[in-house]
């Protein structure tokens, strides 16, 4: 008995049949003696399929490229003051301003890969009460009782829009969450 014995369109190979073997062989009238092919043949890619990671990628190299030329020429953003050294903790404190807005930028798109961009738009019409939170919690601030009375219908429409959200999925909705933290 050979090592290989073909039964109409499926092959043994080693015991087993060889679509166990090579799941991408498994459409009526592909060859499966050319797997490579195949698989190509079956996969097809959309032109947005890396859409998001390249607008991220172009919104951090922006902001980099933007926020360096501001650094040496305000283009008129600002009155620019001539200083011998930086700030002590300069680099400290551009660090973790890059590094939030890094994060918001990944989480913005960790969003978007499980959600509708609608959908995450309207969680981070959300950020009023994130920015009443921490200013409550990290500065000490109190906020008056009209503008927390005014947080109660957008906290009342993201409900309504979370529960009835077709494209709703928990990572999605956490990471659009987790974006207005970092946006703050």
């Amino acid at each position: 008995m050979s090592s290989r014995l073909s039964r109409g369109r499926d092959s043994w190979e080693n015991g087993k049949l060889f679509r166990e073997n090579h799941p991408q062989c498994t459409r009526l009238g592909l060859n499966p003696d050319l797997p490579v092919l195949t698989s190509l043949v079956q996969h097809k890619s959309s032109a947005l399929d890396h859409a998001a990671t390249e607008a991220g990628t172009f919104q951090m190299l922006m902001t980099t490229i933007c926020g360096f030329i501001q650094m040496y020429y305000p283009c008129g953003m600002y009155k620019p003051t001539s200083r011998l050294v930086r700030p002590p903790g300069f680099y400290r404190h551009m660090m973790l301003v890059g590094c939030t807005r890094f994060t918001t930028v990944i989480l913005g798109l960790v969003a978007l890969n499980y959600v509708a961009v609608s959908f995450t738009e309207t969680i981070k019409s959300s950020a009023p009460l994130f920015t009443v939170l921490i200013s409550r919690y990290l500065l000490g601030e109190a906020t008056g009782l009209y503008v927390n009375l005014s947080l109660i219908p957008v906290m009342g429409g993201l409900a309504l829009c979370s529960a009835n959200e077709l494209s709703f999925d928990a990572r999605g909705f956490v990471a659009a969450m987790a974006t207005n933290l970092t946006e703050w």
